[in-house]
């Protein structure tokens, strides 16, 4: 609940701005809310995240605003081998784009309807990651206690990550069973510092 009730105290005092509530509101899903872009990797690790921002704006723009595909480009320049992030079907591939979405050519030959079988299920894995973090931290599932304007929601969700990062580390998770990839030791992942 972004805002709500007067501006201040006192007799006829004005209520909150209408475009505050509508600039972090969402028609489809009929809510109020904040947003992030994560990269997982098939450790379980958050490898990138990019937000909070307002709910209202699609994945497309999140994905553009975090400029992820330069990053990601950056990273493996010079590499033989070019790793693609894959994300869901907002994410429209674009000529030399390092993310990937669905297929939907047509007719699609068969070898791209078995690349789409095989990425959407394991793309299911992100929403494993994001369950663990409201089961770890079941405080930030209750939308109607949390209030962007006077509490720290973003900073919130953000700790909630990087805690569950140290989770992983140590316990491993669901993510890095299914891909059969350990994350590094909790020693490992915090003598990488912040990046």
């Amino acid at each position: 609940r972004p805002a709500g009730g007067p501006v201040r105290d006192g007799k006829n005092a004005p209520r909150n701005d209408r475009f505050i509530q509508q600039a972090w509101y969402n028609d489809w899903k009929k809510l109020h809310g904040l947003k992030w872009q994560t990269v997982d990797f098939p450790n379980g690790m958050n490898g990138h995240v990019y937000g909070p921002i307002s709910i209202r704006r699609n994945d497309l723009t999140t994905a553009n605003w975090s400029r992820i595909n330069e990053l990601w480009a950056a990273l493996q320049q010079g590499e033989e081998y070019q790793y693609t992030i894959y994300g869901d079907s907002a994410y429209i591939v674009l000529g030399h784009s390092h993310i990937k979405a669905r297929h939907t050519s047509d007719p699609m030959p068969p070898r791209l309807v078995l690349e789409n079988k095989c990425l959407s299920s394991c793309r299911e894995t992100i929403e494993w990651d994001y369950g663990d973090i409201g089961t770890l931290w079941a405080t930030l599932q209750y939308k109607k206690m949390l209030k962007m304007r006077s509490m720290p929601v973003g900073n919130m969700c953000l700790t909630a990550m990087i805690l569950r990062n140290a989770h992983v580390s140590m316990n491993g998770c669901n993510t890095s069973e299914y891909f059969t990839c350990l994350p590094p030791t909790f020693e490992e992942w915090i003598k990488e510092g912040p990046r």
